[in-house]
């Protein structure tokens, strides 16, 4: 389950997220994972879809501090993936739009919940290259 889940997870990054012309990620980018700790699958399924998916994985704690600010824009993320339950619980302003905290680069929210991942092809497999000198996380 956790291979199936983490492969539609790199489909839906690589294939769903912008357009065929222009994609929202490409090899390299690095990603915030927001996660619960109370929800350890989600997060590993998230992990390692970025990993099939040639993005890097920067998992965050507390996405409320605005400490994490400077993290996030030290790293240049401008995506971050995170179940329903926690962008709930993401302060937001009044028009429902999550708070940019003082420092943070502007992002954009993924739910990675089962329901909104995208089926991969049969015949689609993700690129696995060889390791390389680029970071496969950063924590």
């Amino acid at each position: 389950k956790l291979w199936s889940r983490s492969l539609k997870l790199a489909y839906t990054l690589l294939n769903k997220l912008g357009t065929k012309n222009e994609p929202v990620l490409k090899p390299g980018d690095r990603v915030a994972l927001v996660y619960p700790n109370n929800d350890p699958v989600m997060f590993m399924v998230a992990f390692y879809g970025c990993l099939l998916a040639e993005v890097i994985p920067v998992p965050i704690e507390d996405a409320g501090g605005q400490q994490i600010g400077f993290l996030l824009g030290s790293c240049g993320i401008a995506l971050a993936l995170t179940t329903e339950v926690c962008l709930k619980g993401l302060p937001k302003t009044q028009n429902g739009e999550i708070v940019q905290f003082k420092g943070w680069p502007r992002l954009k929210w993924v739910v990675t919940d089962s329901k909104y991942l995208s089926k991969s092809p049969k015949d689609w497999q993700p690129n696995i290259s060889a390791a390389g000198t680029e970071p496969a996380y950063i924590e």
